[in-house]
């Protein structure tokens, strides 16, 4: 999704080339440290009270390193990935919090497992904990291999279910399409409402996805469109400007609409997306796809035209879109963009109808 909530970032980070090391998903990693600080934790709370506080000072220690790593990775989302993980924000505040509550007993980390050791217990202390450490690591990656050896398909297929059965708690909205482009009978059994922007590369691919699936809906399908860029220059619902130069292109859209010729405008954008464009580009654009570019000039001119992008950005902010694309099925959100094919696949079935090119 371009934009959007921190789902989408956790997929943005997940599926980028620093989620792993060695072959190994760096969740495991930081599974096998916080059960090793566990175990340490849980051990000295029956040990001598000056193992237990030594045993403090090396969790300080553990924590000061994990908090370099997790200062680095930071820095690797906000800069190269440019997403944030919620759960990995969660799991930095957490060593944040060690480091506070560690603090007090802070010293050389060499004197700290001495001081371990020397206290009554210490030393089985130290042994257990590196039994326990290696027994929860040997777990760790033993479940990751376990994972990696999985039929992917089984998995996928899981996750896609998931999303069905998030889209059908999700509640019904009405939606207002009366004004919005559109193909197929308004009184088709799906009805599908599209949130999105003509620089979105992922709006690119659900418009992809429509243009090869659609003539084999036999009219059981309606798609509306409503444009929702994210350019701060008329959009003041989003936090920064994602693609800059999609008001223009949503300003062509009003106004190839009211030439008829939304769709043909619709995919002359999509199929050669533009970057950081202007309101030249969107008549180029235009007179590729057979539009009037000289209606088209005066029509982006007039104010009450950009008042119809300030509509549309209202009605989606409305309705909580933050990214896009956002797609609605007869009045439900799919929670993920990316199961679009499955839900609607099954929403059909459910309704006692076959959609062709689903069948995947």
């Amino acid at each position: 999704m371009c934009g959007g909530t921190g789902k989408s970032g956790c997929e943005a980070v997940d599926e980028s080339s620093y989620s792993s090391l060695l072959g190994i998903p760096l969740a495991a990693y930081g599974i096998f440290f916080y059960g090793a600080i566990a175990v340490i934790a849980g051990l000295s709370l029956a040990a001598d009270p000056k193992a237990r506080d030594a045993a403090a000072g090396v969790i300080f220690y553990l924590a000061a390193v994990a908090f370099l790593v997790d200062a680095a990775l930071f820095l690797v989302q906000a800069l190269s990935i440019q997403a944030f993980c919620t759960m990995c924000l969660l799991t930095y505040a957490a060593t944040m919090l060690l480091l506070v509550l560690s603090f007090r007993q802070r010293a050389h980390i060499g004197a700290k497992l001495a001081a371990v050791k020397a206290a009554p217990g210490g030393s089985i202390l130290l042994a257990a904990w590196g039994v326990a450490a290696a027994l929860v690591g040997a777990g760790v990656f033993a479940a990751n291999a376990a994972l990696a050896m999985a039929d992917p398909a089984t998995f996928d297929e899981r996750l896609a279910d998931i999303a069905y059965g998030e889209y059908l708690q999700a509640p019904k909205v009405t939606l207002e399409t009366a004004e919005a482009p559109s193909v197929g009978p308004t009184d088709a059994p799906i009805q599908i409402v599209l949130y999105s922007d003509f620089l979105c590369p992922w709006c690119k691919q659900v418009a992809e996805n429509l243009a090869q699936n659609f003539p084999k809906w036999n009219d059981k399908v309606a798609v509306y469109y409503k444009s929702f860029p994210l350019d701060k220059f008329c959009n003041p619902s989003i936090g920064k400007t994602l693609h800059p130069g999609s008001c223009w292109m949503a300003l062509g859209g009003v106004c190839a609409q009211a030439q008829g010729k939304f769709w043909e405008y619709h995919d002359a954008v999509y199929a050669d997306q533009p970057t950081n464009p202007n309101g030249h580009d969107a008549l180029v654009l235009a007179a590729s796809a057979g539009l009037d570019t000289v209606a088209m000039k005066a029509c982006m001119v007039q104010i009450p035209n950009q008042g119809k992008v300030r509509t549309l950005i209202k009605d989606g902010a409305s309705h909580g879109i933050t990214g896009t694309p956002v797609i609605f099925i007869n009045g439900r959100r799919l929670p993920r963009f990316a199961y679009f094919s499955y839900v609607l696949r099954r929403e059909s079935e459910r309704l006692g109808l076959t959609l062709g090119g689903l069948e995947d």
